[in-house]
């Protein structure tokens, strides 16, 4: 399957983290992005449950955040214009 593009922002997040204050935040925005890019649901949850634990969040919050994104439906694909 192939992905769509991310935007550099979300990838520094996945790469870099957030700072305390802002990782809920980050981590919501990400998996937005990612579900908009139409990542498949488990990839989305592998790689935003690493990043969301490395940055010290706990379980709990990680699996909220991202089943509470991925129960709505994805926005107009990056890029995209009407």
């Amino acid at each position: 399957m192939e992905y769509g593009r991310i935007p550099p922002k979300t990838e520094d997040y996945l790469k870099y983290g957030a700072p305390e204050g802002q990782r809920n935040g980050a981590l919501m925005e990400a998996a937005c992005q990612l579900r908009d890019a139409k990542w498949e649901p488990q990839r989305l949850y592998d790689v935003l449950h690493r990043r969301g634990t490395l940055d010290g969040l706990k379980e709990g919050e990680i699996n909220a955040t991202i089943k509470s994104v991925l129960s709505r439906p994805a926005r107009d694909e990056i890029g995209h214009k009407a």
